[in-house]
């Protein structure tokens, strides 16, 4: 699998379109919330600690799993001084994650491909 490298991009902007872009799948129909991830919830996910946020290595640092039951399913790794996504997004298109990652605002310094 390959990575992309999104070393420069706006955290913020990047989970609540990853957000905006999924939908609810099985029973996260009931927990399914309308409209766009509050200014709280995304500064929720971004403070939720992780190894790698914990111990400043390398790791994933944002992990979206269902967020109010949408099926995010999204992960961002720090690898050294960069950031980095998979080229896949589980339960979303390949044309889901292109339109995510193409988006004006979400990832500012283009995308290079890592292998």
């Amino acid at each position: 699998m390959s990575q992309y490298d999104i070393t420069g991009t706006d955290l913020r902007k990047l989970v609540a379109a990853v957000y905006a872009n999924s939908r609810p799948q099985g029973m996260g129909f009931l927990h399914f919330n309308e409209g766009p991830l509050s200014d709280d919830a995304i500064d929720h996910i971004l403070g939720m600690e992780t190894y790698a946020t914990r111990s400043g290595g390398d790791g994933p640092i944002v992990s979206l799993d269902y967020v109010s039951g949408r099926a995010c399913k999204f992960t961002v790794w720090r690898k050294g001084d960069r950031l980095l996504v998979d080229d896949r997004w589980f339960d979303h298109s390949p044309e889901q994650l292109q339109d995510l990652l193409s988006a004006d605002g979400v990832v500012n310094n283009g995308l290079v491909e890592i292998a």
